[in-house]
């Protein structure tokens, strides 16, 4: 069996992508509606009180106050020293990882997102940092050599969140997710380096994870016919 090429690829998964939209197009109006009513925007006359929006504020510190402290125990209970300041090197790693970013923040959002429209999303994000170094068995090229990598929570909005709509609806069974990255038209083609991108202003890229490949696709409607 031939193998499709990407212009193909990329028109299946554009076709999938807009069925997955017309799919999620009322809960994301239903998203919409409930921030409105939080935010109060239609201001009720006749000085009544914006119950919903109390009922939030009350329960967000219950959900969500401020970032964990780590504990890491010990399996077995024993005494030994070494497993004990294995514990603590693991505590403090982890309280290190979360100072990188401000993960405080971006928990919060997710958490307000899910008291308000009933879905809060995080999404881990793997970010390694390369640096450039002499080839010593070709000195007219450059070896790039992994000198960082960290793994940050990011914070997804609800309405740039998307998945196969074609199954039962477990979440077991969905064969691909995707999530709505907006960038700058020109950012965007410097960072995926592409001279396709023809439109000024804000664009839509879909940052597509199959589990049937097992790959991650970068798609957007502004640049069709290519990954």
């Amino acid at each position: 069996m031939n193998e499709k090429s990407e212009r193909e690829q990329t028109e299946e998964w554009l076709a999938k992508i807009e069925a997955a939209e017309k799919e999620y197009q009322p809960y994301y109006d239903l998203i919409d509606e409930t921030r409105n009513f939080y935010k109060d925007v239609k201001k009720p006359r006749g000085g009544r009180y914006n119950i919903f929006w109390s009922t939030i504020e009350t329960l967000k510190p219950f959900l969500y106050f401020k970032q964990p402290q780590f504990y890491v125990e010990r399996q077995n209970k024993s005494a030994d020293r070494t497993e004990r300041a294995a514990c603590i090197i693991l505590e403090k790693a982890l309280a290190w990882n979360l100072a990188q970013f401000d993960f405080d923040s971006v928990i919060k959002y997710a958490r307000n997102d899910f008291l308000i429209s009933g879905t809060g999303l995080l999404w881990e994000q793997y970010k390694p940092e390369f640096t450039g170094v002499a080839n010593p068995l070709a000195p007219e090229e450059d070896l790039q050599i992994k000198s960082e990598e960290k793994v940050e929570s990011v914070y997804v909005d609800p309405k740039d969140f998307l998945t196969d709509c074609t199954t039962s609806g477990v979440w077991e069974e969905i064969s691909w997710l995707a999530r709505k990255i907006h960038m700058d038209a020109e950012d965007a083609a410097r960072d995926f380096g592409t001279d396709d991108i023809r439109i000024k202003g804000e664009i839509c890229i879909y940052e597509i994870w199959d589990k049937k490949t097992r790959k991650v696709y970068w798609l957007s409607k502004a640049c069709p016919g290519r990954f």
